[in-house]
């Protein structure tokens, strides 16, 4: 690949042969992530829920709803940054 190619703005995409397998697995580890999510989801509405129950500080539930809606955004992105770094 020639600088004049890349400075001309041409991009050159890896071979299917190459990025199938890479987003295959990419995917299938996605899904897996996906299921841990929803579950931290689930535990933190929960522990959420007991805190206000109890009178108690929701400072730490409130921690983990974040925590998880932030891996959430990342989770949903990772197959587009997985793809801009093939490139």
């Amino acid at each position: 690949m020639t600088t004049a190619v890349l400075a001309a703005g041409g991009m050159v995409t890896p071979p299917d042969d190459v990025t199938q397998p890479v987003l295959h697995i990419v995917g299938i580890f996605l899904w897996f992530v996906a299921a841990l999510l929803v579950a931290a989801a689930m535990y933190g509405g929960y522990e959420f829920a007991e805190s206000f129950r109890e009178a108690q500080s929701l400072t730490q539930a409130k921690g983990r709803m974040l925590v998880v809606a932030t891996a959430a955004i990342l989770t949903g992105s990772a197959a587009a940054v997985g793809g801009w770094l093939l490139i």
